[in-house]
């Protein structure tokens, strides 16, 4: 409650918040929100991806600011000539990071770009 009121959680939100702990349980299984996490109202406009990278990362994965809108892109003149061009993701990544190389693969893979590449420099010993 705030204030007194009660908030109503919608359908929406509710099917939003499922979504993002599927999300947090493809990182890490044994993952838990603090219960000090907050996010802001905009999270609702977010992929439940990135809200859990916001919680995970407290704060510093950011998407109101590291996620640019789809017309701030780099390629969007292109695009709306009908040439969009090759998008290259690059991800740098390392062993201590291994909780999160499923959440590379997976975001790379809903992609909806027909031409796209992923560029993973791993710096670990292990190969993810």
């Amino acid at each position: 409650t705030q204030e007194g009121t009660e908030e109503v959680m919608t359908e929406v939100t509710r099917q939003w918040l499922v979504r993002a702990r599927e999300w947090l349980k493809r990182l890490d299984p044994q993952a838990t929100v603090p219960p000090s996490a907050r996010l802001p109202q905009s999270a609702l406009n977010w992929e439940p991806a990135a809200a859990v990278l916001f919680v995970l990362t407290h704060g510093h994965f950011d998407p109101r600011r590291d996620v640019p809108a789809p017309k701030q892109a780099a390629g969007a003149a292109a695009e709306a000539r009908g040439d969009p061009g090759l998008v290259s993701v690059c991800c740098a990544t390392s062993d201590q990071r291994r909780s999160f190389h499923p959440l590379i693969y997976e975001s790379f893979r809903r992609q909806t770009h027909a031409q796209r590449e992923l560029v993973v420099v791993h710096t670990g010993e292990q190969p993810s």
